[in-house]
């Protein structure tokens, strides 16, 4: 046989490494990357994080993880940006933003976001997000969930308030510490579902980017796989229907006849009338006054047993 001529085949083997290396950006983590801005989202189960995390990840120049250590993806011990850049799938987009998010079913989740947020303000401009839902209604939207997913397994009874209204007001008094550290704001649900494009173009400016009307059509384009939290927001997306609150205020009144004497129930009704006293504000940034509100009656009633 032969010698090989490396000069004729010297083009062959560049154009491979080139194609391989498209593939690999475009399909593999990240890591070793630096991003102009990284943002955190947070806030209690059935608050709207995956609905959030989902319109902020159709824009064409951002990038989101849903729940990397929830999702076990990230070890705990896993803080750092590079660890989160890792995870991050460019599909091909000249990224500017990177986004993750959690839920509060762990609290030591949001010690994680300050962490790698901490790590990430070395190189990239950080900011949070934390998304406010009145806790009743969110609790009431737990229980159907659950009845959807777990087949009821998660019931109005006192056991459940105080466990809801620990971490509601853990979450409260740990977030106001965190909104003085980063550059944030409060996005209450109910104006995200109502008006997303206006609570959307306060966050991506925020964010550094311009708000982009596909955005709103983020179930057309969201990679469902990647989707971690409440999968039924990408599939049967809709705003917050007056039936659905009608529907709350009903049962509220009935729980509130059943457990008249529940002091977590007592907690949670006065944190969710102080919210919806609230919402009218719109997207809230430090130092707003209502800001200061809403921590206080959270820190007035604060459970720590």
């Amino acid at each position: 046989m032969g010698c090989v001529n490396m000069d004729k085949i010297k083009p062959a083997v560049g154009l491979l490494k080139s194609v391989g290396q498209k593939v690999s950006n475009a399909f593999a983590g990240m890591k070793g990357h630096s991003v102009a801005h990284v943002m955190g989202v947070f806030g209690v189960p059935r608050s709207g994080t995956t609905l959030l995390t989902a319109l902020i990840d159709a824009h064409s120049k951002a990038a989101c993880v849903y729940e990397p250590w929830h999702s076990k993806r990230l070890r705990l011990e896993q803080t750092k940006l590079d660890d989160l850049m890792a995870l991050v799938r460019a599909q091909g987009k000249e990224l500017n933003l990177v986004c993750y998010k959690e839920t509060a079913t762990k609290l030591y989740y949001l010690t994680n976001i300050d962490n790698l947020l901490d790590d990430a303000s070395r190189v990239s401009r950080v900011s949070l997000v934390w998304i406010v839902r009145s806790p009743m209604d969110a609790f009431l939207s737990q229980i159907a969930a659950d009845h959807r997913w777990r087949k009821g397994l998660f019931n109005p009874n006192p056991s459940n308030f105080k466990y809801w209204a620990g971490i509601t007001y853990a979450t409260f008094l740990q977030m106001s510490e965190l909104l003085k550290k980063y550059q944030s704001c409060i996005v209450f649900y109910d104006n995200l579902t109502a008006h997303p494009e206006r609570v959307l173009k306060d966050v991506m400016s925020m964010g550094g980017l311009e708000f982009e009307s596909e955005q709103l059509n983020y179930h057309d384009t969201i990679n469902r796989k990647a989707v971690r939290g409440d999968r039924f927001v990408i599939d049967e997306a809709r705003p917050v229907l007056e039936q659905s609150k009608e529907k709350y205020a009903q049962q509220i009144m009935e729980l509130k006849a059943q457990y008249s004497d529940d002091e977590y129930l007592s907690y949670l009704l006065e944190l969710s009338d102080e919210v919806r006293r609230n919402i009218h504000h719109g997207v809230l940034k430090p130092p707003h006054p209502a800001i200061k509100t809403l921590i206080d009656c959270a820190r007035e009633n604060y459970i720590y047993s």
